[in-house]
């Protein structure tokens, strides 16, 4: 997903945006910058394999997505429930984790190695 498809499905996934309309440049100011921010403290974090202008991996879109949704629901006015369903799902260092989160852990971590290994003694 390019960054430019990150700020309009953030703003479907806000209600803020109708299917078929296209993002408003101050819109579009406000979650670039946002995502300039969640980019940051996610390189800050080491869950980030991407440069800011790059795309975004298939398999973390989605938890990029809703993180970026968190961060920028007071600024688009979202209203409860709706508001705190946002941030539990997707903010970021949140005790216990978010679903983005731990979803962005998964994709990113080494991949697991099946079996076992013989230990030999000396």
């Amino acid at each position: 997903m390019t960054p430019s498809a990150l700020m309009t499905a953030t703003a479907r996934h806000l209600r803020v945006l109708g299917r078929g309309a296209t993002l408003g440049p101050d819109d579009h100011a406000i979650l670039t910058a946002k995502y300039a921010s969640l980019h940051a403290m996610l390189l800050e974090k080491r869950l980030v394999s991407w440069a800011l202008t790059e795309s975004i991996p298939t398999s973390c879109d989605e938890p990029v997505m809703r993180m970026l949704a968190a961060m920028s629901a007071d600024e688009f006015g979202v209203a409860e429930p709706r508001y705190t369903r946002l941030i539990v799902l997707g903010a970021l260092g949140a005790n216990p984790a978010s679903l983005a989160e731990k979803q962005l852990r998964a994709a990113l971590a080494p991949a697991h190695v099946e079996g076992s290994v013989v230990t030999t003694y000396f």
